[in-house]
């Protein structure tokens, strides 16, 4: 078996992709670069741990069903009255440590889901295990989960999972 192949395997085995991806290319710019194997090494290691950072981001953020992609930078401070230092605040994610609730109320259409959804959001790029559903969609499933007999298994797998739980519309129930 030739070497590259073996490197593959293993690679593989180990699931490493992002040495497997990069490993023959690196090679060839450290032998051009005159790199030490620390260096090239190293590199590698980055480039394993950046692909498997983007990939917790982007499995994060698929599994805490957000409704549309919203951020903060695209929300309107200007035309609401919503605190941006609090909003900043919000995002630096201690409440989750501190074990605090956030509340998110006013009348319809001054954001209170856009700030919810980019919350949510940053909290995904944070790699915070996040969820969010509206109230209405809640009830539903828990409804469904106690006419199955299996409401503690929901709470298992729905709500004790995320670190961040975002329940939206609660006006609407």
């Amino acid at each position: 078996m030739l070497l590259h192949e073996s490197i593959n395997e293993y690679c593989s085995k180990f699931k490493l992709p992002g040495i497997l991806e990069n490993y023959q290319h690196l090679a060839d710019i450290a032998s051009k670069e005159n790199m030490s194997y620390s260096e090239y090494l190293y590199k590698l290691l980055e480039l394993e741990n950046s692909g498997r950072e983007l990939r917790s981001k982007k499995m994060l953020l698929k599994m805490a069903g957000l409704p549309k992609l919203k951020t903060i930078d695209t929300f309107d401070y200007k035309s609401s009255s919503v605190n941006k230092t609090l909003i900043n605040e919000i995002l630096t994610f201690r409440f989750i440590d501190e074990f605090k609730n956030i509340l998110l109320f006013g009348t319809s259409g001054v954001g209170k889901t856009h700030l919810a959804t980019a919350i949510a959001y940053a909290a995904t790029q944070q790699r915070i295990k996040t969820k969010f559903i509206t109230a209405s969609d809640l009830m539903i499933q828990l409804e469904v989960a106690l006419q199955t007999n299996r409401l503690d298994n929901y709470f298992k797998r729905v709500i004790a999972v995320p670190k961040l739980l975002i329940i939206d519309e609660f006006g609407y129930i």
